[in-house]
């Protein structure tokens, strides 16, 4: 992974992150609401990987290109902290069809898709 990573974004400096629970987690709270405004992460180019369904650890991993991401706080109804990163895609001509299904948008959004990054997916973006 982290070989990918390195050779796709050129650098060695590098910032990765995942969806952060700060509290107990006990309930499957579902309702959060942002907490503070989005700090932008660096660069328009992004690595992120997403697990597989193996019995140990394996992600698939990809590049995205006109790319902005951010990281969000939020806030669960029970007070719960969440840190989560959201990705805003400016260029979505190569997307296949279930791409915009699993997002519920169409083709063609203005100005961006954006969508949260899920919990045990990892982001990774150079660290200006």
């Amino acid at each position: 992974m982290i070989d990918f990573v390195t050779s796709e974004l050129r650098t060695r400096d590098l910032k990765v992150i995942a969806t952060t629970v700060h509290g107990k987690d006990e309930q499957q709270e579902t309702t959060y609401k942002m907490a503070a405004e989005g700090k932008e992460l660096p660069g328009d180019k992004l690595v992120v990987c997403h697990p597989q369904p193996y019995p140990y650890a394996i992600y698939y991993c990809h590049v995205n290109k006109a790319a902005k991401a951010y990281v969000v706080p939020l806030v669960r109804k029970d007070g719960v902290k969440v840190s989560t990163a959201v990705v805003c895609h400016f260029d979505t001509s190569n997307w296949k069809p279930i791409f915009f299904q699993v997002l519920k948008v169409k083709p063609g959004t203005k100005p961006a898709i954006c969508h949260f990054v899920p919990q045990d997916h990892l982001l990774w973006t150079p660290n200006k």
